[in-house]
């Protein structure tokens, strides 16, 4: 994957003369950005795998229905 927050990087680059508040907020907003970025990389295979195992005992208790109550 491509760096997903270079273009702000490139708008913090050109942005030297902007106020230090205004300055001091758009930093804060890439460090939340990326911090944003690496939990995402962390939550989704732990997601992926959660609701694989989700579905693998939904079947499972599907076939344990006795052969009257299955639909």
């Amino acid at each position: 994957m491509t760096a997903p927050n270079s273009y702000l990087d490139d708008f913090m680059d050109k942005m030297i003369t902007v106020p230090n508040d205004v300055n001091r907020l758009l930093r804060l907003i890439r460090r939340l950005d990326k911090r944003t970025e690496e939990l995402n990389a962390i939550l989704i295979p732990q997601q992926t795998r959660f609701l694989t195992q989700m579905k693998e005992v939904k079947d499972r208790k599907l076939t344990e229905l006795p052969a009257g109550l299955k639909a």
